[in-house]
């Protein structure tokens, strides 16, 4: 009996090597989420050193030129947080598109790779049932072949 072959083998490696794409595509937008994530939490940080000094400032006294300055760059800051959580929100649901995708392409994969197990498993069956069958003619040939030796001798 021959090897087993799936031929849908090119297909299984395909959907392996897209799920793989999309794995590495998933890993960056996270890495640039991440990053996002890290340059908000540095300008809410930068927001309150700034928050703080300007209060320190104020118990001492402070011109208002002064006051302007630290008031346009908190707000600045301000702004700075709301565009990074807007990119961050445009970054998130790009990551939940790619997970969407590469959920489907793992069931497409392990579709193809359980498919891939049954028909080996079959393969392997028949294989055996025919390795039965060719003992049990092997067998039944001795048998038929002694009796026809033991049944001539007697004569």
């Amino acid at each position: 009996m021959k090897e087993f072959e799936f031929r849908l083998e090119p297909l299984l490696n395909l959907r392996k090597q897209e799920e793989k794409n999309i794995q590495k595509e998933l890993m960056k937008l996270r890495k640039n989420y991440n990053e996002l994530q890290e340059q908000l939490e540095e300008y809410k940080s930068d927001k309150g050193n700034w928050q703080q000094k300007l209060a320190q400032e104020q118990e001492k006294g402070i011109n208002s030129t002064t006051l302007v300055k630290y008031h346009n760059y908190i707000e600045y800051l301000n702004e700075q947080i709301k565009e990074t959580k807007l990119e961050m929100d445009y970054w998130r649901e790009k990551i939940e598109e790619c997970q969407d995708r590469l959920l489907a392409k793992v069931k497409e994969r392990k579709k193809l790779s359980k498919l891939k197990e049954r028909q080996a498993e079959e393969h392997w069956e028949k294989f055996l049932q025919e390795e039965r069958k060719q003992t049990d003619e092997v067998a039944t040939n001795n048998y038929n072949h002694n009796q026809d030796n033991s049944s001539g001798s007697i004569i």
